[in-house]
């Protein structure tokens, strides 16, 4: 019986770069004969890049709690979609592996709502055993989703949580000086690094997606004078901690679409300097070229990514 198993675990490994069509036809042959049908090497091999099971029941493993909005049929339809794009780029530049501890960063917009919720989901289908926790920065301005309205979303789905909070107006010339962006993201940035070790987190998770990697490689090209994009991984402080974007080959356009579905469009006191800041308008000049050069967000991540992101953009 154990030999079994290690030819089973072999042959699992070996077809998952094979293509899906080859690895179908391995599982229908595994669930007939393996007397061990519930392990992850055996399961529909879907399920390992992000897909959903074929019937529209529940693995009886799955843990989501009762109140979860992956319960709505809709909600996994569309999980599923986003879960393919995001396995790619896990597996691309291996972004999550067994035994991560992910402090995720989620400011209460759809991007950080709709990556936490999708690994969370995720955790169902693939092999890997990892932690989650979800770590909001409040600030002393109030910007951005309320602590009460984050606080019932992640008990809702069951997920640890933190709340940070640091004064902007400390150390700064309010008096004087209008608060600006730098003073602002650099202190929150700050937060999240200094939490996330507190917590013993050796990763965390920013919900950056591919519109902000275009923009990054503009801005940086514009105003630096240098061909950079936005990187999906990178260590700090000499790998304690790993930043991950796992979001990064998905548009913000099908994030929209299931933030949506989910409803997790939550109505926040933006920032008023949320649309003059240099992204934004880069972002602008995106969109607008987009309209005559509908594949020009495809060739600037070409150019930030390499190929990667054009070859399975559409998969």
């Amino acid at each position: 019986m154990k030999n079994s198993e290690n030819t089973s675990k072999m042959l699992f490994n070996l077809l998952i770069g094979l293509g899906r069509p080859v690895v179908v036809q391995y599982v229908k042959l595994a669930h007939r004969f393996h007397p061990h049908p519930e392990k992850p090497e055996n399961l529909l091999l879907g399920r390992q890049v992000g897909n959903l099971p074929r019937n529209r029941g529940q693995h009886k493993n799955m843990q989501i709690t009762r109140e979860s909005i992956f319960n709505d049929p809709e909600v996994r339809k569309r999980a599923h979609f986003l879960l393919r794009k995001i396995n790619k780029a896990i597996r691309d530049y291996s972004l999550i592996e067994d035994g991560d501890k992910i402090a995720v960063a989620v400011s209460g917009g759809k991007d950080s709502l709709t990556l936490l919720h999708l690994l969370h989901w995720r955790r169902n289908f693939v092999p890997q055993k990892y932690e989650l926790i979800a770590v909001n920065v409040q600030t002393d301005y109030g910007y951005g989703a309320s602590r009460e309205t984050l606080e019932a979303i992640f008990q809702r789905e069951g997920l640890p949580y933190v709340f940070e909070h640091v004064s902007l107006k400390e150390g700064s010339r309010v008096d004087k000086e209008p608060l600006n962006c730098f003073w602002c993201s650099w202190n929150r940035r700050k937060a999240l690094f200094l939490t996330a070790h507190r917590l013993g987190c050796n990763k965390l998770a920013f919900a950056h997606h591919a519109d902000d990697a275009a923009a990054t490689l503009l801005l940086n090209l514009f105003y630096h004078g240098r061909v950079e994009g936005m990187k999906p991984k990178l260590e700090f402080f000499g790998g304690v901690i790993t930043v991950i974007r796992p979001l990064i080959y998905v548009e913000e356009s099908e994030i929209l679409r299931f933030a949506r579905a989910a409803k997790l469009m939550l109505a926040v006191d933006d920032c008023p300097l949320k649309k003059a800041t240099k992204r934004a308008r880069m972002k602008e000049l995106v969109k607008a070229l987009e309209r005559e050069l509908p594949q020009i967000k495809v060739n600037l991540l070409k150019v930030a990514l390499g190929t990667r992101y054009g070859r399975h953009r559409n998969m």
